[in-house]
């Protein structure tokens, strides 16, 4: 009897919960530094809240709020960026999920509370800035040097080759002066041999 009246409460309890479901409020007015209340019901303790990029169930994570061991409300001070889109995401001891709808957090007076990971931020981007503009410049001079070393190249080039002709037709030049004089003296020997044989005809 008394294990028919635990069943029997369990399956109370089960149904009471599929009637109230899991749910998370969207919040109203949720405005950068200020305090919000985020407030959950229904499903089984503990409860875990995520705040996950606006309609990205499945986005990066954006903030990891503290375990709640029941249900009720968590007041958050809002450290999320003024213009960004959330969405709540409610996660069961069951692992049922619940999400909020989606809200945009506000410009607020102060952005004091953002300091630490916008400081930590600003320096990621400061610093993949300067990166990207030494490997730019890096690159920049590199072809520089490769334009310049192109430039000198050719003109060794070019003055190999006008060196070249120049030897060439020196050597061509030369050459042909070699071959006129070769020919006009065999050409004087014929006439001294001839001379000779009419001289020796003669007498």
């Amino acid at each position: 009897m008394l294990g028919f009246r635990f069943t029997l409460s369990v399956a109370l309890l089960l149904i009471v919960e599929a009637v109230l479901g899991l749910t998370i409020n969207t919040p109203s007015s949720v405005v950068e530094c200020q305090p919000t209340a985020l407030t959950f019901s229904g499903g089984t303790a503990p409860y875990y809240i995520t705040a996950l990029p606006g309609g990205e169930v499945s986005g990066t994570v954006l903030k990891t709020f503290p375990t709640q061991t029941a249900e009720g409300s968590y007041t958050w001070t809002v450290d999320i960026a003024a213009g960004t889109t959330v969405t709540l995401s409610l996660k069961d001891a069951t692992g049922t999920i619940a999400y909020s709808g989606e809200f945009t957090i506000e410009e607020g007076t102060s952005d004091s509370c953002l300091t630490t990971s916008s400081a930590s931020t600003l320096s990621i981007s400061t610093s993949s800035v300067a990166a990207t503009k030494a490997t730019a410049s890096t690159v920049t001079k590199a072809s520089t040097k490769t334009s310049a070393t192109s430039a000198a190249t050719k003109a060794t080039t070019s003055e190999i080759s006008s060196t070249t002709a120049l030897t060439v037709k020196a050597v061509s030049s030369s050459i042909s002066t070699s071959t006129r004089t070769s020919t006009t003296l065999i050409s004087s020997s014929h006439s001294t041999t001839a001379s000779v044989s009419s001289a020796t005809t003669s007498s």
